[in-house]
């Protein structure tokens, strides 16, 4: 039974990865193949941003002579790494599996279907502790200093940092399941843990430097601290320098740690599967309600979607979230970005008359990650006959999408604009260029992304992420967004020595308003017969 379990879930794991979520059916040959190269070029793009964490960390740390500090500290941002990726799917595939019950059903152990489903986790822990782990064994070989012993144990010590982390994942993944169970808005709770973890990731890379730095000035306090309040990650570190003591340590702990976790997870896995909770019933009351236009009812409509899909709330969120994050950041940090602005603009004068248009440059790039509307008409999916079956006029269809997107992207935007504008000091005439760039901006965006949303439309899919993120529409929004970001700024850089500023931010305007047009009357006339016959 054991052996059948295991088998069916490696089948879903392989289903997972290799299903074409535009068909349903298994990718093979070439799609396979390059589907896996693709995963394999992510993975390589990870580790390297792992080595040169470890570089920049070991070149301070070998330096001292403190070569355990160095596996110390990557094993600790290894595990938390390894357990926030295993997370959500350890709450799929453990706590939130959809044949938990018709298992239970059957006369099968508990531990035999807690073990299968954490085995394929297991598999992917064991991936990603490889790319997370593995650049700081690999740095301190190239160093010259990894010895036999070391380069066996520090192996191992991939297996058992996807092993721990297995386990934390296991505990994250059932507050999770607690959680999705409470909370009826699943799609704000999955932008809130990925907020949180992107926060994080940010907040430590924009303070490497000064990480380092402290690192460097109390090197001999970091050491005796680590030893002292995480005794297991100083084991952990010698171990990797080839202490067979440490190691054996380290081995024990692990493993005991798995053994009796495992076995609680089994004896409690029956009751965190069925665990619901008691839900108020709340008393009838008759109310008016007031009555609704169509328009109206079409915005709340593209909202509630949008609020309620946790792939489509989290992907098109992103640059209004970095909007007020940077917006924060600017009111926050004023003097530090001023004395910064000062320095650059010393020995870069021209960059002063550019700022505008940087200002904007920035906006678009934001503002681009918003692609609301573009996967809006996808996402209609078996469902598009029910929009077609009403007495709705299509543009009021199509209206209702362009408008939910231009309230969901103006305010941040907004919000930006006006916080560059009193940080940076603009004058009148700088103030009033940026302002109405930005308002053009946004609607030259949200047509961009409504007119791709249309002709590249979608509504055969298996799954939400499709449209979400790998359809042909969001491809081109991404990269052109990402082009036409660039290049507001950088066309301007080039005929900087030939071109007002304020000649240039006008042709610019012109030309986005042109483009707007062409855009609106397209989707009038091109757009409505495609999206009623889609």
């Amino acid at each position: 039974m054991l052996k059948a379990l295991i088998k069916k879930q490696f089948l879903e794991l392989k289903y997972t990865f290799l299903r074409d979520k535009k068909t349903g059916k298994i990718k093979t040959g070439k799609a396979a193949i390059g589907f896996v190269l693709l995963f394999l070029l992510v993975g390589f793009s990870f580790a390297m941003m792992f080595y040169e964490n470890a570089a920049a960390f070991g070149e301070v740390i070998l330096a001292a002579h403190n070569d355990w500090l160095l596996f110390a500290l990557n094993g600790m941002t290894a595990l938390a790494a390894v357990s926030f990726m295993t997370m959500f799917m350890t709450t799929a595939s453990v706590y939130s599996a959809k044949d938990n019950e018709l298992l239970l059903a059957m006369p099968i152990r508990p531990s035999y279907i807690v073990f299968a489903r954490l085995l394929t986790v297991y598999v992917l822990a064991l991936a990603y502790s490889t790319v997370c782990y593995g650049p700081a064994i690999l740095y301190y070989g190239l160093e010259g200093k990894l010895t036999v012993l070391g380069f066996i144990y520090s192996f191992i010590e991939i297996a058992l940092i996807a092993l721990v982390g297995l386990v934390v994942s296991c505990v994250l993944a059932f507050f999770m399941s607690l959680l999705n169970k409470v909370f009826k808005k699943r799609a704000y709770l999955s932008l809130v843990f990925t907020l949180l973890f992107l926060g994080v990731y940010y907040y430590f890379t924009f303070n490497m430097n000064k990480f380092l730095t402290a690192l460097a000035l109390n090197m001999e306090r970091v050491t005796k601290t680590v030893a002292r309040k995480v005794w297991i990650f100083w084991q952990f570190g010698k171990a990797a320098t080839g202490d067979t003591k440490a190691f054996l340590i380290i081995l024990a702990i692990c493993l005991a740690f798995f053994a009796l976790s495992y076995y609680i997870i089994s004896r409690t896995f029956i009751k965190s599967v069925t665990m619901t909770f008691d839900t108020k019933k709340k008393a009838y009351k008759e109310k008016k309600v007031a009555k609704a236009g169509i328009r109206k009812a079409l915005l709340l409509k593209e909202f509630r979607r949008w609020s309620t899909c946790s792939s489509y709330l989290t992907n098109t969120f992103f640059g209004s979230v970095l909007l007020i994050a940077a917006s924060v950041f600017l009111i926050v940090k004023k003097n530090m970005v001023g004395e910064y602005l000062d320095v650059i603009l010393g020995e870069v004068p021209v960059l002063k008359t550019m700022l505008p248009v940087i200002i904007i440059g920035v906006l678009a790039y934001m503002t681009v990650l918003d692609a609301v509307s573009t996967p809006s008409v996808s996402l209609e999916g078996k469902s598009f006959w029910v929009l077609r079956s009403l007495p709705i006029k299509t543009m009021d269809i199509i209206n209702a999408k362009r408008n939910f997107e231009l309230l969901l992207s103006s305010i941040p935007a907004f919000i930006f604009t006006v916080t560059a504008i009193f940080v940076f000091e603009f004058d009148l005439v700088g103030t009033l260029e940026t302002l109405a760039l930005s308002v053009i901006l946004i609607a030259f965006v949200t047509y961009f992304h409504l007119s791709m949303g249309i002709r590249f439309a979608n509504l055969i899919w298996t799954s939400e992420i499709v449209p979400v993120k790998q359809g042909t529409a969001m491809m081109i929004v991404v990269f052109a967004g990402m082009a036409i970001a660039v290049a507001i700024p950088g066309i301007y850089f080039l005929l900087i020595n030939v071109l007002n500023p304020h000649l240039y931010i006008a042709i610019l305007a012109v030309v986005l308003i042109a483009a707007t047009v062409i855009m609106d009357r397209w989707i009038k006339r091109k757009g409505v017969e495609i999206f009623e016959h889609l």
